[in-house]
């Protein structure tokens, strides 16, 4: 699934994932006033992975961010939805927003870059749901030395 409020971006992110073998559907429009939980309880179990777009609502009715949404999809009781974000704010004054979540989102993509790597960051996402945690994701120790 690719959620974007941005049909032309949603469609642009499709064919990539469709070369590399995945079904896709998009999801560009949105129940007003319905919250990540809710959104996610509307998806159900109907999809294997969801693409998402961090800012949803520019053109769309979402009241959370693509960033929430992801965190919580990759988080979710039962069964995870492996969620990859992207977003054309990942280095820019916007990235705050999406830091607040980035311990649960395996993946942040690029927009500008989002077709060559997104392939790639859902292969990423779906290791790390697996158990496979990247070294840079991995939590270590931080040796201290007391001098004084």
């Amino acid at each position: 699934m690719v959620i974007d409020d941005d049909a032309m971006d949603a469609s642009s992110i499709t064919h990539p994932l469709q070369d590399a073998g995945f079904r896709t559907e998009m999801i560009t429009e949105f129940t007003p006033g319905q919250d990540a939980d809710a959104f996610l309880a509307s998806l159900g179990d109907r999809y294997d992975a969801v693409v998402c777009d961090h800012i949803l609502g520019g053109r769309g009715n979402a009241r959370f961010t693509g960033a929430e949404l992801v965190c919580k999809a990759n988080r979710r009781a039962g069964t995870p939805l492996p969620a990859v974000l992207i977003s054309s704010h990942v280095n820019t004054d916007q990235n705050g927003a999406i830091l607040r979540w980035r311990e649960g989102i395996p993946s942040v993509v690029d927009k500008s870059d989002a077709s060559d790597a997104v392939v790639d960051a859902l292969r990423y996402t779906l290791d790390e749901l697996a158990g496979n945690l990247a070294r840079e994701r991995r939590a270590f120790a931080t040796p201290i030395e007391v001098l004084d």
